[in-house]
C-alpha cells in the first residue's frame, strides 16, 4: 500500500471516531469514499506507472531490410 493512502486510513479513521457539536467529523458516507478510493489508487497506480514508464516499441522502418 502507498504511504499517502495509509495515511488517508489513518486519518479517516481518526475522524470517523471523533465527534464535534455532536456530530461526527466525518460520516459513514465520506469514510466508504475514503476507503475506495485508497483501494482503487493503490490497484491502479502500479500497473499505470508501469504503462506509462514503458519505452515506446519502435516499429521497422521499411528501409531496414535493404
Amino acid at each position: 500500500m502507498i504511504p499517502r493512502g495509509e495515511v488517508g486510513l489513518i486519518f479517516a479513521s481518526i475522524g470517523a471516531s471523533l465527534v464535534f457539536e455532536g456530530g461526527k467529523v466525518i460520516g459513514a458516507t465520506t469514510y466508504s469514499a475514503v476507503v475506495i478510493m485508497v483501494i482503487v489508487t493503490t490497484l491502479i497506480t502500479p500497473p499505470l506507472l508501469k504503462w506509462m514508464l514503458a519505452e515506446p516499441k519502435v516499429a521497422p522502418s521499411p528501409d531496414a531490410g535493404a
